[in-house]
């Protein structure tokens, strides 16, 4: 039986060894699970972080922390763990040469034959390039937000209903609206009546102005009309299409 449970824990370690995330696997006691110690590693570990089992086995993961590494992160983890709760956090660690990395961790508790300890496996995945991605599409975003708001122009971001979805500080000036009462508006209020029947219950791209203009006559919140130079064009974002207008 001790042979068989032998060759088990071969086949498991070639098995954890095969596997491409980061695997630790720690030791801690009940009574503090958040002072635990590191009793295997596998080879994805060794080759990413540069460190080998033997430097990392007895000690804390906490090692592979550093400056950039989120305190309220580790906070959120460690009562996750006085808790023998499973998890799923994102946070930056570093290599052994100080590069820093953001990973991605999955943790779950195992119970011991003994009572007094327990197993905790954390696989950790890479997600450096999908966070440097992120942070550049919200630094885009904001560049963005800020030349709307600087801009000159009445600016709508509109559902292809017609429904208003975000507007620019110079719209809610220009037609005489706070920015609450211009958003969840449909934008054929924006026209007199008079002419309300010329605009399309769905705007499609035959209704888009694409490179050119159209000269079209709007109303003020107080009823004022005034003439406009109009610029619109379909586009996609996270699958839905919207139109911009300005």
């Amino acid at each position: 039986k001790l042979t068989e449970q032998h060759e088990r824990m071969k086949l498991l370690e070639m098995a954890i060894d095969n596997i491409n995330d980061m695997v630790v696997v720690t030791k801690a006691s009940k009574d503090d699970p958040t002072k635990s110690e590191i009793i295997l590693v596998n080879e994805a570990f060794e080759t990413f972080t540069g460190y080998s089992a033997d430097e990392v086995i007895g000690l804390q993961p906490t090692f592979l922390h550093g400056e950039e590494t989120s305190d309220t992160v580790l906070r959120r983890i460690d009562k996750q763990i006085e808790n023998h709760e499973t998890l799923r956090e994102e946070f930056i660690n570093y290599t052994k040469d100080g590069t820093p990395y953001w990973v991605e961790l999955d943790m779950a508790p195992f119970p011991s034959i003994n009572n007094d300890h327990e197993y905790w496996v954390g696989i950790n995945r890479d997600v450096t390039k999908r966070k440097e991605a992120e942070q550049k599409m919200e630094e885009s975003e904001q560049r963005y937000r800020a030349l709307a708001e600087l801009s000159f122009d009445a600016i709508f971001e509109i559902a292809l209903d017609g429904t208003i979805i975000n507007c620019n500080k110079r719209a809610c000036e220009l037609f005489g609206y706070r920015r609450d009462e211009l958003i969840g508006l449909n934008s054929a209020q924006l026209i007199p009546r008079k002419y309300r029947d010329e605009v399309p219950g769905m705007i499609s791209d035959s209704e888009t102005t694409d490179e050119g203009a159209w000269e079209r006559t709007y109303q003020k919140k107080d009823g004022t009309e005034f003439p406009t130079e109009i610029h619109t064009q379909i586009y996609e974002v996270g699958g839905e299409e919207r139109l911009v207008a300005y």
